[in-house]
């Protein structure tokens, strides 16, 4: 069995800080406009629920759930289930917990145009841009990352680590012996 070991990154205040920045931004733009607000599960829960209590307006709240990190789907994008609201000429902000290569993003904001949406924006809490391979840029980024393996917060490792408070890249015992940084 594979040993890992966790390197902080972003402590649990520098994240609380960083979120509650991002709702006073967030209601700036979209006070007064009740936009549908798409939570992308399984990882985003824990930001989106932080998110969420630093709004100032109001807003409906859905969830679709995508898989892509699957050994089983070998990299293929999975996005499962149906909203339950009406996506049709509604403002929608995707809240997800991590652009990569952009495939996620990319596959919903297709989506929800084919739906009719007026127009639809993400806010993802972490951004690698270095393996973008999309022409998506989310709209609101809590922070940026080299491609490093990261877990807490939300962001697991086969169903690991999610329950931390803080944002930690994973390296593993192999890794660490190579040197890799």
């Amino acid at each position: 069995m594979k040993k890992y070991r966790k390197h902080l990154l972003f402590s649990s205040e520098k994240i609380k800080n960083r979120v509650c920045s991002l709702g006073r931004e967030l209601s700036k733009v979209y006070k007064g406009k009740n936009p549908l607000v798409i939570s992308v599960l399984k990882g985003s829960v824990v930001f989106l629920s932080d998110l969420i209590r630093n709004f100032d307006f109001d807003f409906e709240l859905d969830f679709v759930h995508a898989q892509s990190y699957s050994a089983m789907l070998r990299g293929k994008l999975k996005v499962a289930g149906s909203l339950s609201c009406v996506v049709k000429n509604r403002r929608v902000l995707i809240v997800e917990d991590i652009a990569d290569s952009g495939r996620t993003l990319e596959a919903i904001i297709l989506s929800l145009k084919k739906q009719g949406a007026k127009d639809v924006k993400s806010c993802v809490l972490l951004d690698k841009p270095s393996v973008r391979k999309t022409q998506v840029v989310p709209n609101y980024i809590g922070f940026s990352v080299q491609n490093y393996f990261v877990v807490g917060y939300g962001l697991d490792y086969n169903g690991k680590f999610r329950g931390l408070p803080s944002i930690y890249r994973l390296k593993s015992d192999r890794q660490i012996k190579e040197g890799k940084k």
